[in-house]
């Protein structure tokens, strides 16, 4: 995993992913991504969700986050944590579910909308 270079902290202001992930009631985005030519990537960006990147078929998807470059064959789970700089690069063909979401619905209490789970235990 060879270390990568992230565009400078002091510019993480403009990566912001400007598209909406969920509502408040439902604070859960998912899309689908597929390359069919061979070469597909996007851009440097971050976003506060986390996301769950799920390879369904393909290779040589590459996953760069952490300052490293992570590249693997489908079938395959990634979760990028929320507010990391990150891009995804399929150097083949394949097909990846995107799922993003606020970290703090697996909190499963319910708080964003205004009810608690009972403690059963």
């Amino acid at each position: 995993m060879p270390n990568v270079e992230v565009p400078q902290v002091e510019d993480k202001a403009k990566f912001l992913e400007q598209r909406k992930h969920g509502s408040k009631i439902f604070p859960i985005d998912c899309h689908h991504w597929k390359s069919s030519n061979g070469s597909a990537y996007n851009v440097w960006h971050w976003h506060p969700e986390a996301e769950l990147v799920h390879a369904l078929e393909g290779k040589r998807l590459e996953i760069i986050f952490a300052n490293k470059s992570y590249v693997f064959d489908a079938p395959a789970i990634v979760l990028i944590p929320g507010c990391v700089m990150h891009r995804n690069n399929f150097v083949g063909e394949g097909k990846i579910n995107h799922t993003l979401f606020d970290p703090s619905i697996l909190d499963l209490n319910f708080r964003h909308l205004g009810t608690r789970m009972p403690k059963i235990y």
